[in-house]
């Protein structure tokens, strides 16, 4: 893919140079090269900037079809001169135009990635809520996300997930709509990976059991003739062992409790006992 051919002109060297001078365009690339720009963002003609260096400076450039200059809160240019820092800004200013033309000019995706760059923060926020609002299983996983966040998450608000997942009397028996069924239910079961090692090993062996027993009584009104339940299985089953070998029971009360498990209705959701549990039965 070739770029338009005056895209380098946009700013260039030549005029940094003159706007700086030699040496401070050599100690500007040096910042650009190096990651001292904090942050940048452009409204209208004008770019505001915060540069780290032996302070945090602020930079303000204006450019318009007619107009490129700017300035600085450092010693250097105190709010006049076109300085160091202003040259960073500059370049990555410029650089991130080549790589938004890279966008524009692209397949696709990349045509989308330019178009969602131009949107303002709002619009943006706007339409990002829109689109996790109209998928379940997408609206989910934000709202974990968003309670992970917040601190929101202890054993309780799994639980509750856990509920919300895997819903019972679904009488599910096409294989899209159990596909879609289990897909949704991912997400939690996601959750409970990520916070096992931070519950208590007790309470994430409660969660774990509810979510097998939960799965257990899904499947009496669900036709997974296909299977899309086992990922989950499997995921639930290394968690049950993880967690087993974390509480280090002696034999005795892990057999009693392996024996309970053995002798309910959902024991076939289990790891296979007691050959999954050698290891831990000793």
């Amino acid at each position: 893919m070739s770029l338009p051919s005056d895209i380098n002109n946009y700013i260039t060297d030549k005029q940094l140079i003159a706007l700086a001078g030699k040496g401070a365009f050599e100690r500007g690339r040096a910042y650009f090269n190096s990651g001292a720009i904090v942050e940048w963002q452009k409204k209208g003609s004008k770019i505001t900037a915060l540069v780290e260096g032996s302070e945090t400076y602020q930079v303000i450039l204006r450019h318009t079809s007619r107009q490129f200059d700017g300035s600085c809160d450092c010693p250097a240019s105190d709010g006049i001169d076109f300085c160091k820092h202003c040259v960073a800004v500059a370049m990555a200013y410029r650089d991130d135009n080549v790589k938004q033309i890279q966008l524009e000019t692209g397949n696709p995706l990349e045509r989308i990635k330019a178009y969602v760059n131009k949107l303002d923060k709002t619009q943006l926020q706007k339409e990002l809520v829109e689109l996790i609002d109209s998928d379940r299983s997408v609206r989910e996983n934000w709202s974990i996300r968003a309670d992970l966040a917040s601190g929101k998450i202890d054993a309780k608000a799994i639980k509750k997930r856990i509920t919300a997942a895997l819903p019972y009397n679904r009488h599910l028996f096409r294989y899209e709509q159990v596909r879609s069924y289990f897909a949704q239910a991912e997400p939690a079961i996601t959750l409970l990976e990520q916070q096992v090692s931070i519950i208590a090993p007790n309470k994430a062996l409660a969660l774990v059991d509810y979510a097998l027993q939960r799965l257990s009584k899904a499947l009496d009104t669900i036709d997974d003739s296909g299977g899309f339940r086992l990922d989950i299985e499997e995921r639930l089953h290394v968690l049950h062992l993880l967690i087993l070998e974390q509480l280090q029971w002696d034999s005795e009360k892990l057999v009693s409790y392996l024996e309970g498990i053995e002798n309910s209705s959902v024991s076939d959701l289990y790891p296979a006992i007691p050959n999954a549990y050698k290891h831990l039965l000793r």
